[in-house]
């Protein structure tokens, strides 16, 4: 009964390091690791992850798209009223200011509602952990 136990643990490991190495160390194109060689595994599409979540809150993809558009030094937006202003000095420009304040909000939204979403994942990992201990003991 033990081995059995054991060989099926050992299996629901084994079929775990396949996603798990694509999750951390998959990659579109080589990349050299520390301890030598490359990586060989392919890296999930984060669209894939956005669109589930999506699924289960709304909202999720305009909220990235509006991330990923403007972490780019090229973001019209924002580079349209940097020169628009005095050089380095547009928290004067109070039209600047105002759009920039509509900018920021999102952002400030989507980083408590990240930061939420990691406290309650960790919440539930230290329930399940509890519980695996508990039973196993």
């Amino acid at each position: 009964m033990v081995e059995q136990v054991a060989e099926e643990d050992a299996e629901t490991l084994k079929s775990g390091v396949v996603p798990i190495n694509r999750l951390i160390a998959g990659s579109r194109s080589p990349v050299k690791l520390p301890w030598g060689g490359e990586t060989h595994a392919k890296s999930y599409s984060v669209m894939k992850f956005i669109q589930h979540l999506e699924k289960c809150e709304p909202g999720t993809e305009q909220m990235y798209n509006f991330l990923c558009e403007s972490c780019h030094p090229s973001y019209f937006q924002q580079s349209y009223f940097w020169m628009a202003g005095i050089e380095d000095d547009n928290w004067t420009n109070d039209v600047f200011r105002e759009h920039a304040h509509t900018l920021l909000e999102p952002l400030i939204l989507a980083g408590e509602k990240a930061s939420l979403g990691l406290t309650q994942a960790i919440e539930h990992l230290t329930a399940v952990s509890k519980s695996i201990i508990v039973t196993s003991e």
